[in-house]
């Protein structure tokens, strides 16, 4: 209610005067158009940033309040929703910050963020002119140059309509080209994007223009709020008791009962596998995750009484010699690389059956088919060499010689017809009818190809060092061909980050050893602040090691830098709310 309550009051106060300013100038005779937005689109009113732990209500907040309320003095296309990844932006119903901005990754340093011709201008005043309001959610995954490079195309794009001097979009009270109001959404206590370095939290010292550009406009927040009531966790144990005391400074002890009830959580122990076939498997590590993919694969074939079928992907070794990729087994050892995002996001091996609910793991279609698009697949349209004596293979598992020709994904809550409709046979010598039962139409329903990129992109070469059995150590650059899908079951901890896991997971207690003790403990968190219950929670490894990293608390360098950020607008913001729920009767 507190950034509710401030949002709606500098809302209701610009309406109130453009209100005035239009019955004025019907008095003096003028007769304008009326625009159909309630308040002006440019100006700025405020900047918010609400801050919480996972499941404190922050995603509620921005679909069923902040998101209406905007649209109804803006329009439908008035309230932008984004997120870094596109997991989260589709948590909140939008798109990633990439999209939004017009620009690929590779673009986020200055002389990439101009404008290079006018198709590009009108795509992105298509996207920023109508809007009133910014909703970024998950901030803690976000680099400080995506934050700059967001700020500076919204101003590009704004600039011609409203007189925007582009040059100010960094100044103080200009933030995104002058957009009324920007809300940030997030938890200081995530998972850092990848450095961490890179963090809008990070020191500043020895960044980029970019990064310490994109730092001062996060920090140029009007209000501050932080949400503490947990709504998440609705068991009956110490789950919520366990992450208050893990956020305190300086760490805290566990009680001997809230390490037992974390210990009932280990399949080594109390905890049993039975009934868990919907949940998740999760993990920080990629070794850990693959492992998952396969089983939750074969579980889900076995439930479904389908045929799994093993796609191995193709690499092409481009810097070893014939000789060398057969002598050293180098593919085999590229194939059995566990990061998928080392290998262009393409798995090493897909596994796939019909019925199977699966995610897409690159761009197959500019504007339906984004990356973690979730859909159900249809059929597998098989290689001719791989389609003889198919019906007559029984086995629960079969190795596919030759990538299938396709495989059909049926989207979620999508009704665009990307295939021709099949006319039935009253209908063949015409066109299919929408009306007949017979006729199939196949609305939402997608062919997913081998691929080697994404749809629009250039095949990039991957980058690996391997180790055969003996230890010894190969660097390898090469490409993939591979089927981009993968079952929805087995994921990194990224990209469970800001979710509820409400079926349940199972997570591996599994580091790199590379990673610093900040990172495992932000990890941890995370892990343990997913599922609304930990009778939800399946552990594997839930050793003495993660009872140390638990009560160690939080990273100190995180707390001071928020604290020195924030702390000030934190209280005023909180005095204003006071006064302002009081004023409006929300109390």
């Amino acid at each position: 209610m507190r950034p509710v309550v401030c949002i709606a009051d500098v809302m209701q106060n610009a309406w109130e005067k453009e209100r005035d300013r239009r019955a004025a100038a019907r008095s003096a005779g003028e007769q304008p158009k009326e625009p159909r937005w309630l308040i002006p689109l440019c100006g700025k009113l405020a900047n918010v940033l609400v801050v919480g732990g996972g499941g404190c209500g922050k995603t509620r907040i921005i679909t069923k309040v902040l998101v209406v309320l905007f649209t109804a003095f803006w329009g439908p296309r008035g309230c932008l929703r984004t997120a870094y990844s596109n997991k989260a932006a589709r948590g909140i119903g939008g798109k990633t910050c990439f999209k939004i901005a017009k620009i690929i990754p590779q673009r986020t340093h200055f002389l990439g963020l101009r404008v290079t011709d006018d198709e590009e201008q009108k795509a992105l005043e298509r996207v920023w002119v109508p809007a009133g309001a910014l909703v970024k959610d998950e901030f803690s995954q976000e680099p400080g140059p995506m934050e700059n490079a967001l700020c500076l195309r919204a101003a590009y794009a704004r600039a011609p309509t409203y007189g925007f001097d582009a040059s100010t979009y960094a100044a103080r009270g200009r933030s995104f080209g002058d957009l009324p109001i920007a809300v940030t959404c997030g938890d200081e206590l995530q998972l850092p994007p990848v450095p961490d370095t890179s963090s809008l939290l990070a020191p500043t010292e020895g960044r980029s223009r970019e990064h310490r550009c994109g730092v001062e406009i996060f920090r140029d927040q009007t209000w501050v709020f932080r949400l503490t009531t947990a709504f998440r966790f609705t068991g009956h144990d110490s789950q919520c008791a366990i992450l208050e005391m893990m956020r305190k400074p300086g760490g805290c002890s566990l009680t001997a009962a809230q390490w037992k009830e974390l210990q009932a959580t280990d399949v080594a122990r109390e905890a049993t596998l039975q009934g868990t076939e919907a949940y998740a498997h999760c993990s920080y590590a990629w070794s850990s995750v693959c492992v998952g993919q396969a089983e939750r694969s074969r579980t889900s074939a076995k439930m479904a009484g389908a045929t799994l079928f093993v796609i191995p992907a193709q690499d092409h070794i481009c810097d070893r010699t014939a000789r060398e990729i057969r002598d050293l087994e180098l593919a085999k050892l590229a194939l059995q690389h566990p990061n998928m995002n080392d290998m262009n996001h393409l798995p090493g091996i897909a596994l796939l059956h019909v019925g199977m609910e699966v995610r897409c793991t690159l761009t197959l279609h500019q504007t339906e088919v984004p990356p973690d698009t979730v859909g159900t697949v249809q059929w597998i349209d098989l290689h001719p060499d791989d389609r003889a004596g198919a019906a007559e293979h029984g086995a629960p598992l079969r190795l596919l010689t030759r990538f299938p020709k396709a495989v059909a994904i049926k989207i979620g809550g999508c009704d665009k017809q990307f295939l021709p409709p099949k006319p039935c046979a009253r209908h063949a010598s015409a066109r299919a009818c929408a009306d007949c039962p017979d006729c199939k139409f196949f609305k939402g329903v997608f062919l997913v190809e081998p691929v080697d990129a994404a749809v629009g992109s250039k095949p990039r070469a991957w980058k690996i060092e391997v180790q055969d059995g003996n230890g010894n150590a190969y660097d390898l650059k090469g490409y993939r061909r591979q089927v981009p899908l993968t079952t929805t079951r087995a994921c990194t901890l990224f990209t469970v980050q800001g979710a509820t896991t409400h079926d349940g997971l199972i997570f591996h207690w599994v580091f790199p050893n590379r990673i610093s003790k900040e990172a495992r403990w932000l990890a941890t968190y995370v892990a343990l602040s997913r599922t609304p219950s930990l009778q939800l929670l399946r552990s594997i490894g839930m050793t003495r090691k993660i009872r140390e990293l638990i009560e160690q608390g939080p990273p100190v360098g995180v707390i001071h830098r928020f604290a020195e950020l924030f702390d000030e607008k934190l209280q005023m913001s909180d005095k204003l709310a006071a006064e302002l729920l009081q004023k409006h009767g929300w109390v």
